[in-house]
This record gives C-alpha cells, structure tokens and sequence, in this order.
C-alpha cells in the first residue's frame, strides 16, 4: 500500500469537509487512518495544522486503531429508554440531541423525553447509577 501524502489527505479532509451531511458528522474511518500513516513521515503539529483537527483527536484515532481487536469492534449500544408517563403531543417542544465523542461514537436523542428519559440517558452515557 501506498503511503498517502500530507497533500493530497489534505485535499481529502477538504473534500469531506465540503460535503459531509451535518456540522458534527464524525470522521470517516478512511481518512482517520490516512490521517495516522502520515506519522512516519511528519510531526504531530504538522499533520495537525494541515488537516485542521487537533492533537486529542490524533491519539484518540490512534488509540483506538491499537486498541485490542474485540474493543475495536465493539457492538454499538442501544440505550432503551422508559416510556414517558405523561402525554406529549406537543410537536413544537421537540428536542433534537446528538452527542459526537472524539472517538466518533454518536449518541442521539429526539422527541420529547421526559424527565426519567432524561436521567436514563445520563446514566448509559455516564456509567453513574441513579
């Protein structure tokens, strides 16, 4: 395989950018990759000023691009929220939620959640009992 040039990943990042679907989209596996072959042949901050995204990001690719094969591919979770108790018709008072962790996992949220759904995503996000 061909290692990729910091210009043309460059070019790469630029074309994502430009037509991802959503401000907060998580980086495509490819280009977080081609992101990391580039380590041989060029600082940190080099990468990291040329493709525009931050040292955090880099190790965090790079940590779960080393991470052991059956954490690589953990199965996404479903969190199941409680039924809310009360009556929620109101279409207005929508909320639209999405959470995009560095690592590229998304967690969303949309309707209406009560209280308890709330308190219930908290927790699976958090890891902390009630």
């Amino acid at each position: 395989m061909n290692t990729p040039t910091l210009e043309s990943v460059q070019n790469d990042f630029r074309q994502w950018r430009q037509h991802k679907p959503y401000l907060r989209s998580p980086t495509p596996t490819d280009l977080r990759s081609k992101a990391l072959s580039l380590r041989s042949q060029h600082s940190v901050a080099a990468i990291c000023k040329t493709l525009e995204i931050t040292r955090p990001m880099l190790q965090a690719w790079r940590d779960a691009a080393t991470a052991p094969s059956d954490e690589a591919q953990a199965p996404i979770e479903f969190v199941v929220l409680p039924k809310p108790t009360d009556d929620r018709c109101d279409k207005a008072k929508e909320l639209e939620l999405t959470i995009t962790r560095v690592s590229g996992d998304q967690w969303c949220l949309r309707g209406d959640p009560s209280a308890e759904q709330l308190r219930a995503l908290v927790t699976a996000l958090t890891g902390d009992a009630p």
